[in-house]
């Protein structure tokens, strides 16, 4: 699922939740969120961060800017 919103005319914001069910697995779930801020007229910076969990031990984080 995701849902974007334009919170200004420079500002774009990206939330999305998945869950992923595979066979003889725990279900994982994931999220991720970014930002979109327009500097200038052809300038970007785009920032994401993100995590997942699946049982009994995983644990990602992701962080990027570009």
């Amino acid at each position: 699922m995701s849902v974007e919103n334009v919170l200004t005319r420079r500002i774009r914001v990206l939330n999305e939740i998945q869950i992923a069910d595979t066979t003889d697995r725990d279900p994982r779930f994931s999220y991720q969120g970014s930002v979109n801020w327009a500097l200038a007229e052809r300038w970007v910076l785009r920032s994401v961060a993100g995590f997942s969990k699946e049982e009994p031990r995983f644990h990602s984080f992701t962080f990027a800017s570009t």
